[in-house]
């Protein structure tokens, strides 16, 4: 059984971005500046990308009594949403935090 590398470093890197944070990541806008991507602005320019795609997003609000499954569930679906959606989320003027 041949197992794909690019899948395991991606499985680890989300791992450890789950791991190593539990509050919701922060995304950077050029006009807007830095915000937690659960801020309302964001949200709203980001499900007009998702509608533009038709790609389902849910909500997700953490706090700090998130459970570590509820940060990482929340982090997989920004950063797969970011790489899906890339384009229009940057023609916006938007990116993550890095």
């Amino acid at each position: 059984m041949v197992i794909n590398t690019r899948i395991l470093s991606l499985a680890f890197t989300l791992s450890m971005i789950c791991s190593c944070s539990t509050t919701p990541p922060i995304v950077v806008h050029n006009e807007y500046g830095e915000m937690s991507a659960d801020n309302e602005l964001f949200r709203k320019e980001a499900s007009d990308c998702a509608l533009e795609a038709r790609q389902g997003v849910s909500s997700a609000t953490l706090n700090e009594n998130s459970e570590e499954l509820e940060v990482a569930f929340a982090s997989i679906q920004l950063l797969s949403f970011f790489s899906a959606n890339a384009s229009c989320i940057k023609s916006k003027g938007w990116r993550i935090k890095e």
